[in-house]
């Protein structure tokens, strides 16, 4: 199934199945261990998943939203640029007041709305050409690439941009500056929410000695660049043909699996958010904000207007587009994944009272080879919690008093 997402910058799977598949292989040699529970596993089989039709690939996606938006922006002009033809002794020849429309203004909101297709298309042509020159040494497809295909494209929308954007700020001057930034700075918000830390991956290998003249001047670009690719690593999105779930009971890995699924679960969630809410900006508010102050005798006129009609329209935009691009985001087969993963995390409940003598404390490890029994009593951090595995397994392998992973199991198993 194809869930490739506009804002994906690197596709990614779950690194932590490479990484521990090791550990299955010591499980044997681990059977006579001391620490290990009075128990056998159960045999974990997951209900298997039906097959389902390949969903629509990602370009088709972006375009059909846009449509969506267009409509959607034709309809609020409609509705503000309407006029009163169907009176009897009406003089109105048309439907629209043409002369009221601000053509610079509906392009820059046009070229806005259609900035997703924009990249999804870029993002086409690089795969497209991933394909035809593997190795990417080849001059000929590179300049057909970047000479024909991609620069004209960019350099067409930048300057479509630019020359009508130039115009609406020479009407309204710092006002078109600030509304139409306001999505640049929400986006820029969004990605900054995601962020996690500058990790070793994240950094340039510049080659500089680190006492050296070069390094102290060139510091600041690397560890900006370093933050950049930082928070693209954060906010980028699992490519689902390539995540498969590692059945296994081996905690270490069943917490990593969680903690990554948490983070992509809701970087799709506000990605999603994100769209409805943009696209609805776009489309029904900033019209509203950019209504013609002067006729074209330079005369004040105002605009009544319908405003509980466009609280509605608004609302009704972003629910849409937020249920479309949630739906894509996160199709069904990504749900299967999600139960399969708190099936083996399960929870832990704080308990408000020390325990009884009679009841079994162990104190929690972070290193312990095996999950908790479902009801065992730990302490960590001075405080006690009782494990709450799920229906069906008899272990827990989350992390007492992590609230990201309590919620997470909360939120799918709900589901």
């Amino acid at each position: 199934m194809s869930s490739r997402s506009h804002y994906r910058s690197g596709k990614k799977s779950l690194k932590f199945l490479k990484e521990t598949k090791n550990n299955e292989s010591d499980s044997s040699q681990k059977s006579t261990d001391p620490k290990k529970p009075d128990y056998n596993p159960p045999g974990l089989i997951h209900p298997r998943w039906p097959e389902l039709p390949a969903g629509q690939g990602e370009l088709f996606f972006e375009c059909t939203l846009f449509l969506y938006s267009v409509l959607a922006l034709f309809l609020q002009y409609l509705n503000l640029y309407k006029t009163l033809w169907w009176l009897p002794k009406s003089y109105w020849p048309g439907s629209f007041k043409f002369y009221m429309i601000n053509p610079y203004l509906l392009s820059c909101i046009g070229l806005m709305l259609g900035i997703r297709v924009t990249k999804c298309f870029w993002n086409s042509i690089t795969e497209l050409f991933n394909i035809l020159n593997i190795k990417r040494d080849s001059a000929f497809w590179t300049t057909i690439e970047y000479g024909i295909l991609k620069t004209p494209i960019c350099t067409m929308v930048l300057s479509s941009f630019v020359f009508s954007f130039t115009r609406v700020y020479v009407e309204y001057s710092f006002k078109a500056l600030f509304y139409f930034a306001i999505p640049l700075f929400a986006y820029f918000f969004l990605l900054w929410t995601g962020f996690d830390k500058i990790k070793e991956e994240d950094k340039i290998q510049h080659g500089f000695d680190e006492g050296s003249g070069l390094y102290k001047i060139f510091k600041p670009f690397f560890f900006f660049a370093a933050y950049i690719f930082a928070i693209k690593r954060s906010n980028s999105l699992m490519d689902l043909e390539t995540v498969a779930h590692l059945c296994t009971n081996n905690p270490t890995q069943n917490r990593a699996e969680a903690n990554e699924l948490t983070r992509d679960f809701f970087n799709r969630l506000k990605y999603s958010i994100f769209a409805g809410l943009s696209t609805a900006y776009l489309s029904i508010y900033l019209p509203c904000v950019f209504l013609p102050e002067k006729s074209n005798y330079g005369m004040q006129q105002y605009l009544l207007i319908n405003n509980a009609w466009i609280i509605q329209l608004f609302i009704i935009v972003a629910l849409t587009s937020f249920s479309v691009y949630f739906t894509y985001l996160i199709p069904l087969p990504y749900f299967d994944l999600l139960q399969k993963s708190i099936f083996h995390l399960g929870f832990w409940e704080q308990l408000d009272r020390k325990p009884s003598p009679d009841e079994h404390v162990m104190e929690f490890s972070e290193d312990f080879p095996y999950p908790y029994m479902d009801k065992q009593i730990i302490s960590h951090n001075d405080q006690y919690f009782k494990a709450c595995a799920t229906k069906g397994c008899m272990t827990v392998a989350a992390y007492p008093g992590d609230a990201a992973q309590f919620f997470f199991f909360m939120l799918i198993k709900s589901v």
